[in-house]
């Protein structure tokens, strides 16, 4: 008898762990949608970007699912973000972090170079995709035509994606170009654990218009809260 109770312990806490897990998927997963419908003011935004951020590179290393979800309930809500990205063709609805140190790589698009202006030179932004549905995970999507819409407080911009191509982590060209008309590069790993392959997408920027003056459609998706 005792042993039969002990048994139905075990078993409801293992199933209790098990719905735990499943619960934290769903959120995890909700979070990337909803992201960044939670509002945020422009000036939050811009004051944000003033800061210094943290490009060391070691920072920027392959992680788990388990790492990604596990951070991402842990910092769930947090935000202290440069500005947003949306891809309406794949989902895709991010925050946009000054470096990739910390936490940011674990909560949304990450920014590459401490001096990167959006709008203007080669805007690089990096992201992992090691959760499907999450972060930069259908990135792989993204297809020529396909519309970008980012924010950083300021303007909104719109671009177009251009091209994809898959490149050897060692080819670093597209990231450190300085092309004369402006473009949006976002990098994200190709390929399982361990793999030196990155999926890349181009964009070329073909709008730019002041927060105050884009459609309220664009700046709920942007997640850019116009009455602060």
């Amino acid at each position: 008898m005792k042993k039969d109770k002990k048994a139905k312990r075990s078993f409801l806490a293992l199933l209790s762990i098990l719905l735990m897990l499943f619960v934290a998927t769903i959120w995890v997963f909700n979070y990337q949608t909803t992201l960044p419908a939670k509002t945020v003011s422009a000036d939050t935004m811009i004051k944000n970007d003033a800061k210094r951020g943290d490009f060391d590179p070691n920072d920027l290393k392959p992680i788990t699912q388990t790492e990604l979800l596990a951070k991402g309930l842990t910092n769930f809500g947090e935000y202290g973000g440069i500005g947003s990205i949306v891809i309406p063709s794949i989902s895709l609805a991010l925050p946009i972090y000054k470096g990739f140190s910390g936490n940011n790589q674990y909560l949304g698009a990450c920014t590459g170079w401490e001096d990167q202006v959006m709008g203007s030179g080669n805007y690089v932004l990096y992201g992992h995709n090691g959760i499907e549905g999450y972060l930069f995970s259908h990135l792989k999507d993204v297809a020529p035509g396909d519309a970008i819409y980012t924010t950083d407080g300021k303007n909104v911009y719109y671009w177009k994606a251009a091209k994809t191509l898959i490149v050897d982590q060692s080819e670093v060209g597209y990231v450190t170009s300085t092309p004369r008309e402006a473009e949006l590069t976002l990098v994200t790993c190709h390929g399982g654990d361990g793999t030196t392959q990155r999926f890349v997408a181009i964009g070329k920027l073909y709008r730019t218009q002041a927060v105050q003056e884009a459609p309220a459609k664009i700046t709920a998706m942007l997640g850019i809260d116009t009455q602060k």
